[in-house]
């Protein structure tokens, strides 16, 4: 459990994350509303992605569906097979001690390696289409309520950190759910 603690350090959110990226973990963090404490869950498998998902047939973990024409609804599951908060490290009791130190062993050649993967697709956002969409599909009778969103791709700065913008994000909305998942 030493080795994990000196490796999971949310103290050192930049450099764990891009040590999880590289070693290709899936993870989540996140901070609840009106709370200070980040809890980061790793999962130690692939995330699940299912149009036959059923939460109560779930182990625990965290469950997003993006944002898309996504229809069924088809979530991504990353299991918390470790979860790491500022008091601890805790494991999923079904995870086997083989399973942490393939992980252990992984993490270590991923800070190894000297560059991190920038894998995010860029997409396109017409917000007005999607407004006008939403209206048509309300009169249809599709939906009661439509809550549009949309985004803006800007480049990264090369020196752009995911943990440094989670905590910032934390900071500026502290009556906000908040995360960060990868």
């Amino acid at each position: 459990m030493k080795e994990l603690q000196k490796i999971l350090n949310l103290n050192q959110g930049n450099f764990l994350i891009q040590q999880l990226k590289l070693a290709e973990y899936s993870f989540a963090a996140w901070r609840m509303p009106i709370e200070e404490k980040t809890r980061l869950i790793i999962s130690l498998k692939k995330g699940m992605q299912s149009s036959d998902f059923q939460l109560s047939k779930t182990d625990p973990g965290f469950i997003i569906n993006k944002f898309d024409n996504n229809h069924p609804i088809k979530p991504f599951h990353i299991s918390a097979d470790i979860i790491v908060e500022q008091d601890g490290i805790r494991l999923n009791p079904k995870i086997q001690s083989s399973e942490i130190d393939e992980f252990i062993h992984q993490i270590e050649k991923a800070r190894k390696r000297n560059q991190i993967k920038d894998d995010l697709p860029s997409k396109s956002n017409d917000y007005e289409e999607i407004v006008k969409d939403a209206i048509d599909q309300i009169k249809e009778g599709t939906f009661e309520k439509v809550v549009p969103s949309r985004f803006k791709d800007e480049p990264k700065p090369e020196d752009f950190s995911e943990w440094d913008f989670f905590k910032d994000i934390c900071d500026k909305y502290q009556n906000a759910f908040c995360s960060i998942t990868c």
